[in-house]
Parts: C-alpha cells; structure tokens; sequence
C-alpha cells in the first residue's frame, strides 16, 4: 500500500460541510485509524466535531484510479496549531510520529500532505521564520521514519484569508510557499487560485474536492522531478 500523511491544521482535517458534495467510495482506498486500516469514509480526521470533508479523500481517489496501487491515509492535522505545535519536542509531532511508524508497518510511505499557515501569517516575524521551521519538521520527521526524504506537497493559503484583518502576511507567506521547489526539489507547492469559501476561514467542500486533485497532480509533478 502507498501511504501518505496529513498534516497541518484545519484546512487539512476538512471542515467542508458532509452532504455538499457526493461521497467518495473506493475499496481500494483506507485510513488510519484506532490502530488499523479501515475502509475509507469521511471524515478522515477526528481532531474536532466540525470535521468533515478535506481535500484527502479526492487525493486518494484520483491516484489511486490513476497507479492502480491501493492508497492509505494517514490523518495527523490538527486544527489551530501553529508551526511551533508541529516542531520536534511537541505533543502533536510525537502523536504523528506514533501514528505513521504504526501504520508503515503495512505499506510504504510515498509522501506527505501538508497544509498550515493561517496560525503564521500574522506578523513578518513568523513568516521570516516559516521555511527554516518547516524544513526542520520535514528533515526530522524523514530521520524518525526512516523513510529517507519523500516527496511533499504544501498547499498555499486561500485568497479568502486576505479579509481577516488579523492575517496580515498571507500573500508574504504564499510567496515563500511558492519559492519552496526552486531550493527544495522535494517539496512541490500547489495554487489555492479560485477555491472558494463559507465562512472566510476555511475551503468549502467543492473547493476541497477540486484541492486533492491539485494536491495528487503536484504529488505526480514532484516525483518526476525527483525520478521516482
């Protein structure tokens, strides 16, 4: 089985509203959860009752469809955590690193699903700090799982967040999203351009569905670049 771990914050659990879009039904797609693979269904992450659809599921779908290989979802994100909630040290690194080193026991790990930020695009600061911080979550987490450095996609930011007064650096920290490939081969960034929103802070769930597609074909984009 190709696995993939989700990470990052609300955006990434899904809070697409369930019945908004069709449900996604593949035998040949599971998650991670309670300790076993199961078949699966939405939503995938349980970090809060506002869960609900993510850009996961369709990620799955589509690649699977596409390698014919099944797929299984590791789901880790966790809404409203910071960057500094994800470094090494930390309760939510220590609950994904339990979770993947359970789950890899049945399949192989073929790249990570991150999307985060709403919690850093707050100030310069946090932005000046954002690749360095992030670099160092990736590189510890490949050391951890002994998978070497797999490929990861990172997701921008929506255009909806501009409007929150509070957010005042999203398109700083778009822009440092985008440069990731140029100095990181491994990491492959994909456009959040037309996604729309319910409530101005998270992706709706038609959004959400069209955000996996964007997530698999970057996952493809960087696996040619890497020759694997």
């Amino acid at each position: 089985m190709n696995c993939f771990i989700l990470m990052g914050q609300s955006n990434m659990a899904g809070r697409g509203k369930l019945g908004d879009v069709p449900e996604i039904v593949n035998p040949n797609c599971y998650m991670w959860r309670h300790g076993a693979w199961q078949p699966m269904k939405e939503p995938l992450h349980q970090d809060s009752a506002s869960a609900g659809i993510g850009l996961g599921a369709s990620f799955a779908d589509w690649l699977q469809k596409r390698s014919g290989a099944p797929i299984g979802l590791i789901p880790c994100a966790e809404g409203g955590t910071s960057l500094d909630d994800w470094q090494p040290g930390g309760e939510v690194y220590a609950r994904t690193v339990a979770a993947a080193r359970a789950a890899l026991e049945f399949g192989d790990c073929k790249g990570i699903l991150w999307h985060q930020g709403e919690k850093d695009c707050r100030t310069p600061e946090q932005v000046d700090a954002y690749e360095d911080k992030l670099l160092y979550l990736f590189n510890s987490l490949f050391v951890e799982l002994s998978t070497g450095r797999m490929h990861v996609v990172v997701g921008e930011l929506g255009s909806f967040l501009l409007k929150q007064p509070e957010m005042r650096c999203v398109r700083e920290l778009n822009q440092l999203l985008r440069l990731l490939p140029k100095a990181h081969p491994f990491i492959e960034t994909v456009s959040a351009e037309f996604l729309g929103s319910d409530d101005g802070a998270h992706f709706n769930a038609g959004s959400l569905r069209e955000y996996g597609l964007r997530y698999a074909e970057g996952w493809l984009r960087c696996a040619k670049r890497m020759g694997t």
